[in-house]
């Protein structure tokens, strides 16, 4: 069951609302409100996403890097057995990978993808970031 706060984190994650959610995870680290960081969403726009899955495919860096320092599980996966970087590739958000590569990403061999070289050909079609990520990533 959802709380209201989660309904918010949400809301402001996908809509890159850095302040709002900001002052979100900060009530939290205080224990004023109860909310899962990694809450999933269950209305039509948002089925089964957490806030970092619409952070990262919206490209709301900030968020996005707010969301992982305060604990946001970068490895977790939406309904559809994507990660949040499967939807910033998804979108083409380069420097959303990058940030989750220095944030614990362990394994982007999920899903269908058997390789990230294949990951990034699929959304992207460029190459540079695999390369730019090969020293953050274990890929084996």
């Amino acid at each position: 069951m959802s709380t209201d706060a989660e309904q918010q984190l949400l809301h402001h994650a996908r809509n890159g609302n850095a302040e709002e959610v900001r002052q979100l995870l900060e009530t939290m680290e205080r224990n004023e409100v109860i909310a899962d960081i990694n809450c999933k969403g269950r209305s039509k726009s948002n089925l089964g996403w957490t806030p970092l899955h619409l952070a990262c495919y919206f490209g709301h860096r900030q968020v996005v890097q707010d969301l992982l320092k305060a604990g946001a599980e970068v490895n977790v996966l939406n309904d559809m057995g994507d990660t949040p970087l499967h939807r910033a590739a998804f979108t083409g958000r380069k420097h959303v990978a990058v940030i989750c590569s220095f944030f614990g990403l362990n394994n982007i061999l999920l899903c269908a993808y058997s390789t990230f070289l294949s990951l990034s050909s699929v959304y992207w079609r460029d190459f540079s970031l695999c390369i730019a990520l090969t020293p953050f990533v274990e890929i084996s």
